[in-house]
């Protein structure tokens, strides 16, 4: 795993680490970028006749 050097908003790392539940930085980064990847894999898997339902 590489590392990065990141300007990250305290107050929306904070959101964030509240939001999700986490404690670490790199814990909530990690588990941001993985939940925004299901998600967006689950919006793209959605068709015009499901939101018909």
């Amino acid at each position: 795993m590489a590392k990065r050097l990141v300007e990250i908003d305290d107050d929306l790392l904070e959101q964030a680490r509240q939001a999700l539940g986490t404690s670490t930085i790199k814990e909530t980064v990690n588990t941001a970028l993985l939940e925004e990847t299901v998600r967006a894999a689950w919006c793209r898997s959605i068709t015009k006749e499901d939101l018909r339902r």
